[in-house]
Parts: structure tokens; C-alpha cells; sequence
């Protein structure tokens, strides 16, 4: 298990700036989804 998060941490380090942005992607992923919802669901709430 600590060999793996060893690789897991080395290989962040290593790609430090794709590693950025796949969570800032994910993170802004999430995010529209959530506003796509609420917004769905606003709507039909109204309805």
C-alpha cells in the first residue's frame, strides 16, 4: 500500500501541471452539472 501512494505522490509530482488540470476539469465538471440540475429542477418545480 505504501509503494503505491509512493508512485501515486512521485507521479503527481511528476505531472504536477496535468495533474492541476484534470482536477480543475473535474471540478468544473461537477459544478455545471450541479447547475444543470438545480436549474431542471427549478424548472419543473415551477411547472
Amino acid at each position: 500500500m505504501g509503494k503505491l501512494l509512493h508512485k501515486l505522490s512521485y507521479w503527481i509530482f511528476r505531472h504536477a501541471q496535468l495533474t492541476i488540470a484534470l482536477v480543475m476539469l473535474l471540478l468544473g465538471g461537477i459544478s455545471w452539472w450541479n447547475c444543470w440540475v438545480n436549474r431542471r429542477a427549478f424548472f419543473i418545480n415551477r411547472a
